[in-house]
């Protein structure tokens, strides 16, 4: 559920005006892609927690649902599986950009001006799987390889050459690509 109040100085939390209130419905309001990326970032979470390396896990380790630290303080912490490392308690929770983007693009209806790595006809992988898909035939090869498979020429470099190679193998034309975002 998400929910937006007004918040007051020294008023009661139970007396807070609610100006939004929207129950996420994951069929309904999340792309199929978006549920498979959640569905692999939880994954990826919960085999990390049960090979006793839940103290190491970070939100950098994936891209839409994040394990985040839930206690007081970071005095907290509790016993873990297959290690003898305490870890802090985590509870799982969409990365704060993912949940802009929800609010902003699916829940607010406004346009968010951005390009996606997937195509139109596109089938159902991962952002990271699509990212390697599409870089996998470069791998070994030059700049100027690469130029020539992609059919680009230019007459100088110019300071975002490599940004705009990398926008060419994505097949976009922004440099705020949704997926990314």
């Amino acid at each position: 559920m998400l929910m937006f109040y007004l918040w007051m100085k020294d008023q009661n939390i139970l007396d807070y005006k609610f100006k939004f209130v929207h129950l996420l419905e994951l069929l309904k309001d999340i792309s199929d892609e978006d549920i498979l990326q959640i569905k692999k970032d939880w994954e990826f979470i919960v085999e990390k927690i049960k090979r006793g390396e839940a103290h190491l896990l970070s939100e950098g380790d994936t891209y839409y649902l994040g394990a985040c630290t839930k206690a007081a303080n970071s005095r907290v912490v509790r016993d873990q599986p297959m290690s003898r490392t305490p870890a802090k308690p985590r509870a799982f929770s969409f990365k704060q950009q993912y949940l802009n983007y929800l609010i902003q693009r699916e829940l607010l209806g406004k346009d968010i001006n951005t390009d996606s790595i997937f195509k139109k006809a596109r089938r159902i992988e991962t952002v990271e799987d699509a990212i390697k898909n599409k870089f996998v035939k470069y791998f070994g090869k030059t700049d100027k390889e690469i130029m020539k498979t992609l059919k680009w020429r230019l007459k100088t470099k110019p300071k975002a050459f490599k940004r705009m190679l990398v926008n060419r193998i994505l097949g976009v034309k922004s440099n705020k690509i949704e997926e990314l975002e």
